[in-house]
């Protein structure tokens, strides 16, 4: 296993999530498929477009897993028009569906064209959409499980930056329009086709800002969680058998101690600064000591690309009143590290941040893997020590 670090890994280098696999399934054959459609939540960079991976790489019986990244949305109809390319483009769909495409592209008399080895919208489409074009095909597509005994399941990644690109550039009432439509795919009972949708930012964080969560109560929400001790552990020591690192379980284990946080993002980024000292000190055993040394180097860089990008993110839908009420808490929890409710309370009150806002923020943080919420003590965290450490060290560049 290599580690990569912040792109989707595919086969021998995803590690496996049997029973998150199987928690996915199982919800897609619910009988009710009209409700079993699903919103995949962790924070960034904790894997969720890799398990989507899995899922197209090794296909499951009785379904046919299509992956769209939808991050370059900027309308309804640039989300019809995406959907309708990644199903004609599927090898099994194409298979038994192409004749389909073919006949209708003919008896359309212009409206639809085959280009590029796309259907689209031709110039004789007259009052026709891009919606009215995918229904027409997804009534069609919807009898691929009579046929094949498969049901199609339509993944969806950056669901969530789609929302927030349309709520940018055209505003809110087109967002909920764009959210309204997907909803109403989903509940269609002509198209029988399962969705599952997920993303970078929090799905409720943005469809709060939109004005309607009603819009995606028919989700059912599935986690994905960190790894258990066991699991990290077995992580850490399949990577250095492929990285060359001379890991003992023991070190390890001493590495997740200082991480704190079993998320694989958190522990490849030391692995790689482990790699980059073994290079360039060509170490040949490495100790407690070199771990110390790795964690030091990534905390006092403020330029560090794997860390900065996940605040930098934060900019891209948060306004700057949220921004500076994050900036606020993060510092108050590098030096307290701890914060309980009524604390933040305050925090935001300096700021006359409102209360709608406030839960938006802390939304956002925990969604984003910065805090999360001891609920033996109803305090707010850091999640791991590197995080912490890091805004202590770099904060300066993102203070106004």
């Amino acid at each position: 296993m290599k580690n990569h670090i912040g792109t989707p890994v595919r086969e021998g280098n995803f590690y496996p999530r049997p029973k998150l696999i199987d928690k996915i399934l199982s919800t897609l054959k619910t009988e009710d498929k009209n409700n079993a459609h699903i919103s995949l939540n962790a924070p960034r960079r904790v894997g969720k477009s890799s398990v989507m991976h899995y899922l197209v790489d090794n296909p499951q019986e009785g379904f046919i897993f299509v992956m769209l990244d939808i991050s370059t949305v900027r309308s309804s109809e640039d989300f019809f028009k995406q959907m309708l390319a990644a199903l004609y483009q599927h090898e099994d769909i194409k298979k038994h569906f192409g004749a389909i495409f073919s006949l209708l592209e003919k008896a359309s008399k212009g409206s639809y064209v085959l280009k590029w080895g796309k259907l689209e919208l031709g110039k004789k489409a007259q009052n026709k959409s891009q919606k009215d074009f995918f229904y027409e095909i997804l009534e069609k597509l919807s009898k691929i499980e009579k046929k094949t005994g498969k049901q199609i399941v339509l993944m969806i990644d950056e669901f969530t930056e789609a929302i927030n690109n349309i709520l940018k550039e055209a505003g809110k009432d087109e967002a909920y329009k764009f959210l309204q439509e997907a909803k109403a795919i989903r509940k269609d009972k002509d198209t029988d086709i399962q969705f599952i949708l997920t993303g970078s930012i929090s799905l409720e964080v943005m469809v709060d800002k939109v004005g309607d969560t009603k819009l995606i109560k028919d989700l059912r929400k599935i986690d994905v969680p960190p790894f258990s001790k066991e699991e990290a552990i077995d992580m850490i020591m399949q990577i250095g058998e492929g990285e060359r690192i001379p890991f003992t379980p023991e070190l390890a284990t001493q590495l997740l101690e200082k991480v704190k946080w079993y998320h694989p993002y958190y522990i490849k980024i030391v692995i790689q600064e482990i790699l980059t000292l073994q290079q360039d000190e060509e170490l040949t055993t490495i100790n407690i000591q070199t771990i110390d040394i790795a964690i030091e180097n990534i905390v006092k860089d403020q330029q560090h690309k794997d860390i900065k990008v996940l605040f930098d993110k934060l900019k891209g839908y948060l306004d700057e009143a949220e921004q500076g009420f994050i900036q606020k808490v993060l510092t108050f929890l590098a030096k307290e590290e701890s914060a309980s409710i009524d604390t933040i309370l305050t925090l935001s009150e300096e700021m006359s941040i409102s209360k709608a806002k406030r839960q938006n923020v802390l939304n956002s943080m925990v969604y984003d893997g910065f805090i999360y919420l001891e609920k033996s003590t109803n305090s707010y965290q850091y999640n791991s020590p590197i995080m912490r450490l890091w805004w202590q060290n770099c904060k300066h560049q993102y203070e106004n």
